[in-house]
């Protein structure tokens, strides 16, 4: 297909859902570091592309940044109020290949106390 321009920009922020997110941290940090840094390593090589990813070091960095947020279901519901009538849910679940069996319990979190409300 053509080459449809340039970007033209938008959040690339995903949201996680878990009841203890410096666990959850732990456990994704591994996978999104490598969604960034790889995105981060691809964007560095081009001019005219600007996807929001940059390359980290560390989780720390990477966490501080907040492209990924790890957010309890009382948080998640508290910022999507916050944002007004047009707010949205971005969910990436198995970014960066997080494995479905880490995925899944966040996604019924997601389901049972977030979609529900």
């Amino acid at each position: 297909k053509p080459d449809p321009g340039p970007w033209l920009g938008g959040s690339t922020t995903s949201t996680f859902v878990a009841e203890d997110p410096d666990a959850e941290w732990e456990l994704l940090a591994p996978y999104l570091l490598h969604e960034t840094n790889a995105y981060g390593a691809w964007q560095a090589q081009t001019d005219n592309l600007a996807t929001g990813f940059v390359s980290v070091s560390d989780a720390a960095e990477l966490r501080a940044k907040e492209q990924y947020r790890i957010l309890t279901p009382a948080d998640y519901l508290a910022d999507l109020a916050a944002a007004g009538d047009f707010a949205f849910a971005m969910l990436h679940p198995m970014c960066g290949g997080i494995p479905p069996e880490l995925a899944w319990p966040g996604l019924e979190l997601f389901a049972d106390r977030v979609l529900s409300a």
